[in-house]
């Protein structure tokens, strides 16, 4: 037998070889995840290519090294046929390992394919001598040497998947001269296999390779560099273009989110259609003229309209219609509005107009102005309609000393004008307003049926938008009086705010929602949660927040589980107080939640000092939902600040599929409406939703249910 001895200057540039063409291989494993599909097949076949000329250019080096005492040529076709096979190794090692998963099952048949991939090439160029005798094989070191290439084959896929997504050099370093070792400790195992018969002559010398190993291994090293040194400058350079549109598109979305921001802003505080206030921007400016009115001794006077038969228009003309007579409307009184006056309009065919009575200026006049220019022709759409309006005048602070008297003081005078026929305007009188007799007889009734079985509370279901499952309700209150009949909520708090019975109340929907959800959890309903409103009043009563504490103490609930709500307007009556109210209830670990957000005029300059966990979006939000418009990116603008600002984003309002598939995938965490499900009763609520899930697809969520009356939060 032939003896040879090695080159160890070659073998040790045979080493380098493939502990660089191992960093080029996790370079592109890199490359491949972080690309676009079209993108990522190149930087595929780019890895395979140059990963499979390092470890054939290792091989052959190796080869190389490996002197014999007789001349060595190689055959053309068999050595690039060993290329190819350490190319098309090395390509699906780089596919493999791209792979969103890599479990066992699938990188143990895959590291077999890779070694004898790997084995192939060697094999192959050891043949590509075509020596005569031909070439045997130590079985022992033969088997070894394959065993070593599907060793190193599977630590290579492992290394690689685990190493896509880390980009610290000192590990990568690590692991490419792991992997160089492996390879080339399987391609000298294959050379100790090698046995070379005495008197055996190299058959590829005629029409083969020949060359002096030094020079033919130089010359390979650098064609091997260079292509190697391409394939990892075109990735450094995309790496730098991928870093370069990540911070270009960073800041497109920042100022995507900053004009999103701006815009929510205005639409909180704006009227979509007419772009004229809104009711929470005109409640601002009303609490802006109590107060010069208290302070400086200004008068103001709020003019409440509306027109006259639009519910006959919309119903004969069609709603297009009747938004653009809503648009004529607003136009003609902005030509009659002053610069600081107030324009808004607060409900479908409703306009108000807060205006600042200086010396002189005769309010009669005003609003014959109004009546005139109301009730004269306008052309809408082609068509010519002829209009009417009614007007009520109140005046602080003659009239009222609060903007909600106010309000509603000015409602009452138009009212009464609305009696007194078409186009007619009245100046409030106290005699308007219902009496008070009547009032402190209901005021009665509602003191006396605070505990009793006339004021219930319903239950609203709100689900995990994830997986459509309950994650509690919303508490809302309900009053059957006995002569009345079904009292709506809102009008039970504002007549519980005027009588002073807003702490008791309270205090009784506080201890009854507790005790409800002590009940729920107790029948193994452990994760739901449940919401309760507070009304502004009680974020004045001092005594709120132990009366917090001693519900949440006498029927043993995690405070994570009560989430109290607010608006934005109840936090900016008294800003500073409400703030370290709620702040002190926050600590205790009761949820807060912002209801209605995106209507309060202080909304982004507050919210960061509120330790808020929930942001609930309106109704009105959620109704502009359509493809295209301002309200998704309104909407998304949101979602993405209480994602932000670490809160989970309710959506409430939810009345059709395509809205709840939208807010599902814009990131929504819960959702509420009618669709999700209405209000009811706690049994009612337990039998239609304890056993069941929601799911986003489900047209029959309110299975059950669909008879039941609309929920009134």
């Amino acid at each position: 037998m032939v003896q040879g001895n090695y080159n160890f200057v070659l073998v040790a540039t045979s080493l380098l070889v493939a502990i660089l063409a191992s960093w080029t291989a996790l370079d592109m494993v890199d490359r491949v995840n972080k690309s676009r599909r079209n993108v990522a097949i190149g930087w595929l076949l780019a890895g395979g290519f140059s990963m499979g000329i390092g470890i054939w250019s290792m091989h052959f080096i190796g080869m190389l090294a490996f002197n014999l005492p007789i001349p060595v040529g190689y055959d053309l076709l068999i050595t690039l046929l060993s290329l190819s096979a350490a190319i098309a190794s090395s390509t699906f090692a780089l596919w493999l390992a791209s792979q969103s998963t890599l479990p066992n099952w699938r990188v143990l048949p895959g590291g077999v394919l890779m070694g004898c991939g790997i084995a192939a090439m060697h094999y192959l160029g050891m043949e590509a001598m075509q020596m005569r005798p031909a070439l045997s094989y130590d079985p022992l070191w033969f088997v070894l040497s394959i065993l070593l290439a599907i060793a190193a084959s599977w630590t290579a896929l492992r290394v690689f998947f685990a190493m896509r997504e880390n980009s610290r050099w000192s590990l990568r370093l690590a692991a490419s001269v792991l992997l160089g070792v492996a390879v080339v400790g399987m391609h000298y195992t294959g050379m100790a296999a090698t046995r070379v018969a005495e008197g055996a002559v190299c058959g590829a010398l005629r029409g083969g390779l020949q060359f002096k190993p030094g020079q033919m291994a130089v010359l390979v090293t650098l064609l091997t560099l260079g292509v190697l040194a391409i394939v990892l400058l075109m990735s450094m350079m995309d790496k730098r273009m991928e870093a370069r549109m990540l911070r270009m598109r960073n800041a497109m979305l920042s100022l995507s989110l900053e004009e999103a921001t701006s815009e929510l802003s205005q639409a909180g505080l704006r009227d979509p259609l007419t772009r004229l206030a809104n009711r929470h921007l005109l409640n601002t400016r009303l609490a802006d003229a109590i107060a010069a009115s208290a302070g400086a001794g200004q008068r103001h006077a709020l003019l409440v309209m509306d027109i006259d038969s639009f519910g006959n228009i919309n119903d004969a003309y069609g709603h297009r219609t009747g938004d653009q007579l809503l648009v004529a409307v607003a136009e003609r009184l902005r030509e009659l509005a002053r610069s600081n006056d107030t324009l808004a309009r607060t409900s479908g065919d409703e306009y108000v107009l807060l205006t600042r009575l200086e010396d002189g200026d005769d309010i009669e006049q005003l609003a014959g102005r109004i009546i005139d220019s109301l009730s004269s022709e306008v052309l809408v759409d082609g068509l010519p309609m002829t209009l009417g309006t009614n007007l009520g005048v109140a005046i602080t602070p003659d009239h009222a000393g609060s903007e909600e008297e106010l309000m509603s003081h000015a409602v009452a005078a138009m009212q009464q004008a609305k009696l007194d026929g078409r186009n007619k305007w009245q100046l409030y009188s106290a005699w308007m307003s219902q009496s008070s007799q009547e009032q402190f007889r209901l005021l009665a009734d509602l003191r006396q049926a605070i505990g009793s079985e006339q004021i219930s509370l319903h239950y609203q279901p709100k689900v995990r938008a994830l997986d459509g499952s309950i994650a509690g309700a919303v508490a809302l209150l309900r009053w059957d009086h006995p002569q009345l009949g079904s009292i709506p909520s809102e009008r039970v708090t504002r007549l519980a705010e005027r009588g002073g019975l807003c702490q008791q109340l309270g205090n009784w929907v506080l201890d009854q929602t507790c005790a409800q959800l002590q009940q729920w959890h107790r029948a193994g309903y452990r994760d739901w949660s449940m919401s309760v409103t507070l009304s502004p009043l009680q974020l004045q009563d001092p005594h709120l927040l132990a009366h917090v504490q001693d519900c949440l103490a006498r029927h043993q609930l995690p405070a994570r589980q009560l989430i109290l709500e607010i608006t934005e307007t109840t936090v900016m009556r008294d800003a500073q107080a409400a703030l370290a109210l709620l702040n002190s209830l926050s600590a205790l670990g009761v949820g807060i939640a912002i209801n209605d957000f995106g209507s309060g005029h202080a909304s982004l300059l507050n919210l960061k000092q509120l330790t808020a966990t929930e942001l609930k979006l309106g109704p009105s939000f959620i109704q502009e939902l359509e493809p295209g418009s301002n309200g998704v990116t309104i909407l998304a603008a949101l979602i993405a600040l209480g994602h932000g600002l670490d809160m989970a984003v309710v959506a409430n309002g939810i009345t059709t599929r395509e809205q709840r598939l939208r807010l599902e995938r814009m990131g929504c965490d819960y959702l509420l409406g009618h669709l999700i499900g209405v209000a009811v009763a706690p049994a009612r609520f337990e039998q239609l939703h304890a056993p069941r899930r929601l799911s986003s697809l489900d047209g029959d969520s309110m299975t059950g249910a669909r008879n039941l009356p609309p929920a009134t939060s």
